[in-house]
């Protein structure tokens, strides 16, 4: 991790982190590069003032759009491997998860990370998104931790959202909601969640036990994590018999992370902070969100003086997907046929999107395929000959 890439940060944009191992230079130049040319300036202008800001008060840090660049560091983690989608990925190409290529048209490329990209639009100045390169990851919370540990002195409210993760909300509600955790002086610890029954939760997604009462603006408050539940502890932590899945966009408030830091750098003085034992899940993931939120929790009175479901709070949202395998990616592109997950691009990228999967997507007939070149407008522009030796994955032909 001490390997990060030494380029200017200043701390007044969006950040991708990526690792040298899994494509992070190439993902800078393919996704990250043309994302703040082509999109940036186009979401940026489009959302100008439109950005709301729920419950402010003359002592919130969020009071006007612009707060949320200079105030918020918003973080796309990207470092890791992507085991899961390498059937797939290897199939097109030398990729992993986060930039694999579905070609809209000659000139134009969509990848899952644009989506996290997009959504943080309120949060990235007009030239967009600075890139962090390790040499290998250490976790989703892995470079932020250790740009922090480099830089103490800059540390600020924090988002952190995956790259593999598509998110049914517009950036601006997005937005509202974290501005209002941000601006409650008694709130460190804000995510999103989906609801989801125990039987979709159960050894596939973390769950959040949640406090078991009313709330008319869908957001509750967080008692404690639970990773990929058996069904029956799934099952005990339902409430009116669904679960809500963690879908790891998390916010951290600057004074926890602030506190965080410095037990990290206390625990690690003198040595490494690979060393570091205090949020750790393995070797590989050294810097664990779930691991520090929960971290952060169980510190909530000793730093806060407040009990845990206090400090944390979950907004429920209506669609989220993990798209970091084949099954979950080939639903996704065919909800994109269906005009889903598009509000946060502008105008001309989002009908490029819709356009190129009505041709180039077929999951609903007898003979699924998608075709993931750009030498064919669509599925009908495909030989037959090449259709029928196509490999399949997960029942769909891939055509390249």
């Amino acid at each position: 991790m001490e390997t990060i890439n030494k380029q200017n940060i200043n701390f007044s944009a969006g950040f991708v982190t990526l690792a040298q191992k899994n494509h992070g230079d190439r993902i800078k130049k393919e996704v990250v590069d043309v994302f703040n040319r082509q999109e940036v300036p186009q979401i940026k202008t489009s959302l100008l003032e439109d950005v709301f800001v729920n419950n402010q008060s003359p002592t919130g840090r969020i009071l006007k759009p612009s707060d949320l660049v200079d105030k918020v560091n918003y973080f796309v983690a990207a470092a890791g491997k992507g085991s899961r989608f390498e059937a797939l990925a290897q199939q097109i190409g030398d990729y992993n998860k986060v930039f694999l290529p579905f070609p809209l048209d000659k000139n134009n490329n969509l990848h899952m990370m644009d989506f996290s990209l997009a959504l943080g639009k309120p949060y990235v100045g007009k030239n967009g998104y600075q890139t962090i390169i390790s040499e290998s990851p250490s976790g989703m919370l892995g470079d932020v931790i250790n740009l922090y540990l480099n830089k103490p002195s800059e540390i600020k409210d924090t988002l952190i959202i995956g790259g593999d993760n598509v998110f049914g909300i517009k950036a601006q509600e997005a937005a509202g909601y974290f501005s209002s955790e941000i601006n409650n002086p008694n709130k460190h610890i804000a995510l999103l969640g989906i609801a989801k029954t125990p039987a979709e939760v159960e050894g596939r997604f973390g769950i959040m036990a949640l406090e078991d009462r009313k709330s008319q603006d869908g957001i509750l408050g967080l008692v404690d994590f639970v990773e990929k539940p058996p069904i029956d502890i799934a099952q005990k932590h339902a409430i009116n018999g669904y679960n809500v899945a963690n879908t790891g966009f998390a916010y951290i408030s600057k004074e926890a992370m602030t506190n965080l830091i410095r037990d990290i750098q206390e625990e690690t003085k003198g040595k490494s902070p690979l060393t570091s034992q205090l949020i750790r899940k393995n070797d590989v993931e050294v810097f664990d969100t779930a691991n520090a939120l929960k971290y952060i929790m169980k510190k909530s009175n000793e730093w806060f003086s407040q009990k845990p479901q206090d400090i944390a709070d979950v907004k429920i949202i209506n669609d989220w997907e993990d798209v970091g395998e084949p099954k979950a990616y080939f639903r996704f592109l065919q909800d994109l046929k269906k005009g889903k997950y598009l509000d946060n691009f502008s105008d001309g990228f989002s009908s490029k999107i819709k356009t190129a999967t009505a041709q180039k997507v077929e999951l609903e007939g007898v003979d699924n395929a998608i075709v993931f070149s750009d030498k064919y407008e669509s599925l009908a522009d495909v030989p037959k000959a090449k259709k029928a030796t196509a490999k399949k994955v997960d029942g769909v032909k891939i055509i390249v």
